[in-house]
């Protein structure tokens, strides 16, 4: 088996590439989030719905 040389492995996985490097970095403005109640109940009773459907909709 041929053996593979340092120059033809990929480099994406390389620290350098991008803005990997903490200097490079800007911390972002903090944003308080909210929880959607009502969304959070409209999909998981379309879920429930959706999972009912599917396993009783053969009968």
């Amino acid at each position: 088996m041929p053996s593979i040389s340092p120059s033809h492995r990929s480099s994406s996985a390389s620290p350098s590439a991008g803005a990997s490097r903490r200097e490079d970095l800007v911390e972002a403005e903090r944003h308080p989030g909210h929880l959607d109640v009502h969304g959070a109940i409209t999909r998981t009773g379309g879920l429930i719905a959706l999972v009912y459907g599917i396993t009783r909709g053969g009968e």
